[in-house]
């Protein structure tokens, strides 16, 4: 069993390890001023061992349920060994208690496997980029009202004169659909039409980022 914890916020002694490791790693793209910046903003948790010693640290956002993850590390000694995942599954228990529903990162080629073992899908990918993002489970309680639906989310441009379909499912329980502002939207409960249009003027559903939460 891997025998480390979360440090939030990581020790001032945990930051300059940081900053020291980094500046002594030409891999990193986060550089020693960024850092500072998240740990004065509560954006840096760090993952420790049984005698304090650190192991990695990420750095996130959180706007509103969702989570951003800018930079995910762990020192050489520890990777490919389940550190990664006890490191990823200690942040989803801690931060699904503070009301967050999903996770969101850019990952480089060379990590995707990584991210895929622990539960993250594919959304977009450019070139060597991936956007990748987790659900946490959700409640009927997480959101007032909630019924069953069925939804249809579709482009806004058509293709030969027909609109793309993006998604199309009956829903019995709320879930988080990749999504952009212009899409349209067609919702149904039961036998009654609740909304046709743009997703962004829909107020049957909750729309945070890139993301529909219904």
């Amino acid at each position: 069993m891997v025998d480390v914890k979360l440090s939030f916020p990581p020790s001032k002694e945990q930051v300059d390890e940081i900053i020291d490791w980094m500046l002594r790693n030409e891999d990193f793209t986060y550089g020693a001023k960024q850092i500072l910046d998240d740990y004065e903003e509560d954006r840096l948790i760090s993952l420790i061992g049984p005698t304090a010693n650190l192991l990695g640290f990420c750095s996130l956002r959180i706007h509103r349920r969702i989570v951003y993850i800018d930079e995910f590390v762990l020192k050489k000694e520890y990777q490919r060994n389940g550190h990664g995942k006890v490191f990823m599954g200690l942040l989803e228990k801690s931060l699904s208690k503070k009301g967050i529903k999903l996770f969101e990162l850019h990952a480089v080629n060379a990590s995707n496997s990584f991210w895929e073992k622990c539960g993250f899908k594919e959304m977009t990918a450019v070139g060597t980029v991936t956007l990748y993002y987790k659900q946490i489970e959700f409640s009927r309680a997480d959101l007032l009202g909630f019924r069953k639906h069925k939804i249809s989310l579709w482009h806004s441009t058509l293709k030969r004169g027909v609109p793309v379909v993006v998604y199309e499912q009956e829903l019995a329980t709320i879930k988080a659909i990749p999504c952009h502002f212009d899409h349209q939207i067609e919702i149904h409960s039961s036998k009654n039409l609740v909304y046709k249009g743009k997703v962004k003027n829909c107020k049957e559903v909750l729309l945070d980022g890139n993301f529909l939460f219904i």
